[in-house]
């Protein structure tokens, strides 16, 4: 996931595919007899040294890491022509060999909180946005480039320099980390980063599996909490635990590497009210746990879910088209429109619902009426949120085919 400064940048990190190429060889040779075909060999690329900018305390951990140069796409493929098929007789195409894939393209993956991207291969002055946990990034060079504050940097798409140290950040997608971290990233192509999000009534945040012995240090009021836990599971609820989810699941925590405790937000403890996401629910001795969007673990008796929102916008004109009518904040009215020009309410639009508006309207006893495209049906308008075709953009730029009738509020 990519946030990014008022640039207005956008960084997209999806998975990387793989591009299938295949090669059909045909021959057309007269009778001769049939010989079978060799595929053609897999080779690795090349493993090149680069110099990674990394103290000398974590020499160990930096022999493990991934290389940090790429090999170029000549070099992938140039091996593959050591090996040619026989040409003395073509073979069925059924029995031609699959051939292998192409290596994944060239990515950069993040195993840290924050991965910088800088305007230029250089740790100094202003960054354009960062690159989070478990995310990657397609290169656009794979040529190292040696700045200030660390000796390979490469260009990423569409714009910028990220530092490739084998420790916050890799070209190895089987890193051991990053593996274990990518499957509780934040998904980039969502409108929910994070699969489930609610709101703490006060609680502590660990940093590594939290055993019973700590959670008593670092919760004072523990045992009266539990015990009002336990109660409010036979029934008896206080106006504190209001909301919260006191099911305790079965799963166990998945396995995560030792992380440094510069990985996590610098909070121990969330006040009440905080906002909170979560992938992942494990069960630690009697009590369940709930793993945030930093991988601390918090407690899930004290965490209230927020409810799951459905609401989508509109495509427009697949969906709908304009005029629109949409409704907000509680159920609106609909309105039937007798002979004589009067209006009486017939059932409701529900909230967050939308209809079709026909452009028609009329006005009874000081109110306006919007004759929508439900046959019979009007809406009052003042009950609706109103999206009308402009002529004009917000910054003044002409619309093609729009109108400029104004836009009406709605509450």
């Amino acid at each position: 996931m990519c946030l990014v400064r008022p640039r207005r940048l956008r960084y997209r990190h999806s998975v990387p595919g793989r591009k299938h190429h295949r090669a059909v060889l045909r021959v057309g040779v007269g009778l001769l007899a049939a010989c079978a075909c060799k595929s053609p060999a897999q080779h690795a690329p090349p493993a090149a040294e680069s110099e990674a900018a990394t103290p000398p305390a974590r020499a160990a951990r930096s022999k493990a890491a991934a290389p940090l140069t790429v090999a170029s796409a000549s070099a992938l493929t140039s091996a593959s022509s050591a090996s040619t098929p026989s040409l003395l007789a073509p073979a069925p195409s059924s029995s031609l060999p699959e051939p292998a894939p192409a290596p994944p393209e060239p990515r950069v993956y993040v195993k840290a909180r924050f991965v910088w991207i800088r305007p230029t291969p250089s740790r100094e002055g202003q960054w354009l946005g960062y690159l989070w946990t478990g995310s990657s990034v397609r290169l656009k060079s794979t040529e190292p480039r040696s700045g200030p504050g660390c000796r390979t940097f490469y260009a990423i798409e569409p714009e910028g320099y990220v530092c490739v140290d084998g420790e916050r950040a890799t070209l190895d997608p089987n890193d051991p980390v990053y593996r274990a971290l990518a499957p509780f990233a934040p998904r980039a192509d969502s409108a929910y980063p994070h699969p489930f999000y609610g709101e703490s009534i006060g609680l502590e945040r660990y940093f590594e599996p939290p055993s019973p012995e700590v959670q008593r240090r670092r919760e004072p009021d523990l045992r009266a909490h539990l015990a009002d836990v336990a109660r409010a599971r036979e029934g008896t609820v206080s106006q504190r635990l209001a909301g919260v989810d006191l099911g305790v699941t079965t799963e166990e925590p998945p396995e995560l590497p030792a992380l440094p405790r510069r990985f996590f937000e610098p909070r121990d403890r969330l006040k009440p009210r905080s906002t909170v996401a979560w992938t992942r629910e494990a069960r630690f001795g009697d009590r369940a746990f709930l793993l945030s969007a930093d991988y601390a673990w918090i407690p899930k008796d004290r965490v209230i879910p927020y409810p799951e929102v459905t609401f989508r916008g509109l495509r427009l004109p697949t969906d709908a088209e304009l005029p629109l009518a949409f409704f907000r904040g509680a159920d609106r009215p609909k309105y039937g429109r007798a002979a004589d020009g009067t209006f009486t309410e017939s059932g409701s639009f529900p909230r967050l619902g939308w209809v079709g508006l026909t452009g028609k309207t009329e006005r009874w006893n000081d109110e306006r009426f919007l004759e929508t495209k439900e046959p019979g049906v009007w809406v009052r308008e003042r009950d609706a949120a109103l999206r009308r075709p402009r002529g004009k953009t917000p910054w003044g730029a002409p619309v093609e085919g729009g109108e400029t009738p104004e836009a009406g509020g709605g509450k």
